[in-house]
């Protein structure tokens, strides 16, 4: 009998563990180091961090490598554990400006405008 309910109690323990999903850039834990502002290029960005996860379309070039972390249990739905972005500025000749890097502690959430743009016909 003691076995069985260990058994049960194993399985359910077992059962809730979390779900973990990642998704985005997963850099190399060195990648700061390789990466100068003043003097990578765009050629070095891709080499080391990759293809970006978004690309500034107006403005001066930037590029965003976006990595996050979800944790579910259950049939509940999922939560942000962990996320960052990195944002690598360029100057008109392709060399890195600026690298920023920003974490879940930095987020913000924004409202959908609700505005309809009317179409005819």
């Amino acid at each position: 009998m003691r076995k069985s309910i260990f058994l049960g109690l194993a399985l359910l323990g077992a059962a809730c563990s979390p779900n973990v999903e990642t998704r985005g850039a997963l850099e190399d834990p060195d990648w700061d180091k390789q990466i100068v502002s003043g003097s990578s290029t765009r050629d070095d960005v891709v080499r080391v961090l990759g293809t970006p996860s978004a690309k500034s379309s107006f403005g001066q070039e930037t590029w965003y490598y976006i990595t996050e972390r979800k944790e579910s249990l259950a049939f509940f739905k999922p939560e942000v554990a962990d996320q960052h972005v990195t944002r690598v500025t360029f100057d008109d000749s392709g060399t890195v400006k600026t690298v920023d890097n920003f974490g879940k502690e930095q987020a913000r959430d924004i409202t959908i405008a609700s505005r309809v743009t009317p179409t005819e016909g």
